[in-house]
């Protein structure tokens, strides 16, 4: 399967190799586009066609130090974490489950706010300067929107 080539995030690679060793790479991060690397692996890479046969395969190869990344995100344990949008509060797959979260940075004009299933503001904040940011979603919550304030990861 690898000996073949295969289009990589948006861009030809030359081969497959080549593209298993981008992922190599990208994995080494902290963070992929607001998520952790095994909720990116989860989310947006093993969905794709073939995804979970090549990256067994691929990462087995090129990047074992990485088997356990691609192990939790093949069994769904992994930390999960939220980039500015809007989320429905529960426990479901995209939505925000309740608890505490904390984004951290220069973080300039950050905005969040939790709203009741109708829509109506139950809490917010407006931070213009701040290194650090919490807010605790509350179980009977419907959303959680945030702007311009990076990744909100659970507390421990």
């Amino acid at each position: 399967m690898l000996g073949t080539s295969f289009y990589f995030d948006g861009q030809g690679t030359g081969s497959a190799a080549d593209a298993m060793k981008r992922y190599c790479e990208l994995l080494e991060e902290d963070e992929l586009e607001g998520m952790s690397p095994a909720q990116w692996l989860a989310e947006k890479e093993l969905p794709k066609e073939d995804g979970e046969a090549v990256l067994k395969e691929g990462i087995g190869r090129f990047c074992p130090a990485q088997a356990k990344t691609l192990k939790a995100a093949l069994d769904g344990i992994y930390p999960r974490w939220f980039a500015d949008g809007t989320y429905e509060v529960g426990s479901g797959p995209r939505q925000m489950p309740a608890g505490a979260y904390r984004t951290t940075g220069a973080l300039r004009d950050c905005y969040w706010e939790r709203t009741s299933r109708s829509g109506k503001t139950l809490d917010n904040q407006f931070a213009t300067s701040a290194q650090e940011v919490r807010v605790t979603v509350r179980a009977g919550d419907g959303q959680f929107t945030s702007r311009q304030c990076g990744s909100w990861r659970p507390v421990k």
